[in-house]
């Protein structure tokens, strides 16, 4: 079982690796249901109905909770996809990819609202939990903190001797 990080509204985030499975088991008879494999960190939704997923093929994914079914996948970025979580109203998607970007996409239609440019390889991001800022962490031993509703980048954070792997 994956690790997990426990949020006062109960377990939110998983992280996994290559080799580690995530499985969705039916609610009541507890039965396998699915079965996928994550390779980066991953975020249960606000409400707790769907799940955003870095699987090891790279690429995130919009999957059902209950079900186990992948409901969206987000396209967009060229490279591996290392991070993806939700906005604090479950309205929007922040992902960080090896591409040198994050994204922010809109969680229903799974289309693209915002590319942030983060220099080098970005590792994580996260929303403030107001939802208005949004903080990426990457290659560069940076932190750089961004608007939510457009690309303006706030400040950015130096210092770090080495790179910077969670935000």
């Amino acid at each position: 079982m994956p690790p997990f990080l426990a949020t006062p509204q109960g377990y939110s985030h998983l992280k996994g690796t290559e080799r580690l499975a995530v499985t969705f088991r039916h609610p009541t008879t507890l039965f396998p249901v699915r079965e996928t494999f994550i390779s980066g960190v991953g975020q249960v939704s606000p409400d707790g109905t769907r799940i955003v997923t870095v699987p090891a093929d790279g690429r995130a994914r919009i999957v059902d909770a209950a079900s186990g079914q992948i409901v969206k996948l987000l396209v967009g970025h060229s490279k591996s996809v290392k991070s993806a979580s939700f906005s604090p109203d479950g309205k929007h998607i922040v992902t960080t990819s090896e591409d040198t970007t994050a994204r922010v996409w809109d969680a229903e239609s799974a289309q693209t609202i915002l590319t942030l440019h983060g220099g080098e390889e970005l590792f994580a991001a996260t929303f403030s939990h107001d939802g208005k800022r949004i903080v990426t962490a990457g290659e560069d031993r940076t932190a750089r903190v961004w608007r939510a509703d457009t690309e303006q980048l706030l400040t950015v954070l130096k210092g770090h001797e080495r790179a910077v792997a969670s935000a």
